[in-house]
């Protein structure tokens, strides 16, 4: 795997070709549609910022967590032409040492992000988004799943599988996995019975500035929900 500084400079080098116009998601407007007004929301792994704006424009306080130094003041910029005001924090969710604000965010939300981690780093990351919420916040989550065939042809096409749904593409780490996979995952974090969900859903990309790399413009993607009912 790639070291952080690593990963850094290749996700600045990445964000550099995100059109300055790119749309926010689909997904996005699912997550603030039943939020209480003037929530506090972290958006973890952002990039810069599409969705974290759209979540501002709607009055919420918005926390953009990303890797790239590079994303977050494109995200910033954009946000301050708007006339709005968004804070950033540059973070590797990979690193063992990664932490939120605890008991901080009415909504966590995190658009296919965390499938760049191998299945051990989730736990950290799963148990530190649940420690984030407040009491009766969400997480909402969206990864890759093994179940998009068309995502899958591609992926193997570029990268090699290193453990089953885990693949390494020139040092990167890309997850791939099945519900009952994740399920496996979930359970091992230690989350409370009753905080989580998981559930296959498909996210269209048509008529949006937006796209994966593998061209398919409605992706498959494994859901997970996470709602804080108590302290661990």
């Amino acid at each position: 795997m790639q070291s952080t500084a690593q990963l850094t400079k290749f996700w600045d080098s990445s964000s550099r070709n995100i059109p300055a116009n790119k749309d926010h998601s689909r997904y996005a407007e699912t997550a603030i549609k039943d939020l209480a007004p003037h929530s506090t929301i972290c958006d973890l792994g952002g990039g810069t910022g599409a969705d974290a704006i759209y979540f501002a424009r709607a009055g919420h306080t918005v926390t953009l967590y990303d890797i790239s130094s590079f994303a977050l003041k494109q995200a910033v910029k954009k946000a301050e032409k708007m006339g709005l005001s968004i804070a950033t924090k540059q973070a590797d969710f990979g690193d063992s040492k990664f932490k939120l604000p605890v008991e901080t965010f009415d909504l966590i939300y995190s658009r296919l992000t965390l499938h760049y981690f191998k299945p051990e780093q989730m736990y950290n990351i799963l148990t530190t988004i649940y420690e984030a919420l407040r009491t009766n916040g969400k997480a909402m989550i969206t990864l890759k799943s093994s179940e998009d065939k068309k995502e899958i042809q591609f992926l193997k096409s570029t990268a090699k599988e290193i453990e089953p749904g885990v693949f390494e593409d020139k040092g990167q780490i890309k997850m791939r996995l099945n519900l009952d996979q994740l399920r496996d995952v979930m359970k091992k974090t230690g989350l409370p019975d009753g905080a989580y969900s998981i559930r296959e859903i498909t996210e269209d990309l048509g008529g949006r500035v937006d796209a994966v790399k593998s061209g398919n413009m409605t992706i498959i993607l494994n859901e997970i929900i996470i709602t804080k009912v108590s302290k661990l």
